[in-house]
């Protein structure tokens, strides 16, 4: 046979009501975990993300994120997944490559007009290979790659003054 649960009628209700709680709760944690508040900073994809990771490192209250997977490599073809909507919602600044690099910035301009956008390339030309084609991956010269550790900085004090100096004296350790 099966079992039922046989409960005077006074009692069901409340036990549907703990049901009910209980799928929400477990609903809420199946979307992720609750925002911890703060300043959330995300960076467009991974060699952007370690610079602002050094650069925000224990400053209180700022949370550093990855808006992509570590593994998505270039983004010059990359389309914005539902998760990533997600996080950016939850952002206060994303921190770009710049340089073209990111099409995908110009949806979230229009998606997200308050959103604060940080161009780590920002006054840095593209690298130009043996055939005069411009490159965005700037990162991959030690010298542009410390200039854009610099204008991450200045943005990032920029949108955030009153961390400003732990985000240069970040900055200046790391690019010692």
């Amino acid at each position: 046979g099966r079992c039922i649960l046989a409960l005077p009628p006074m009692t069901r209700r409340p036990l549907s009501l703990l049901f009910l709680i209980a799928g929400l709760t477990a609903l809420a944690a199946c979307r992720g975990e609750r925002d911890p508040g703060g300043t959330l900073i995300l960076s467009s994809f991974y060699p952007v993300h370690l610079a602002v990771r050094n650069i925000a490192e224990g400053v209180p209250g700022v949370r550093v994120g990855n808006l992509t997977q570590p593994g998505a490599g270039c983004l010059h073809d990359h389309v914005l997944t539902p998760d990533e909507m997600v996080r950016l919602e939850r952002a206060r600044i994303l921190v770009v490559n710049g340089l073209g690099l990111e099409p995908f910035v110009a949806s979230i301009r229009a998606r997200r007009p308050g959103l604060l956008i940080v161009d780590a390339s920002s006054g840095i030309p593209p690298i130009l290979d043996a055939h005069g084609e411009t490159n965005a991956h700037v990162w991959v010269s030690v010298r542009l790659a410390m200039a854009q550790v610099q204008n991450i900085t200045e943005g990032l004090s920029e949108c955030d003054p009153p961390n400003a100096p732990r985000y240069r004296s970040n900055a200046a350790a790391y690019l010692s």
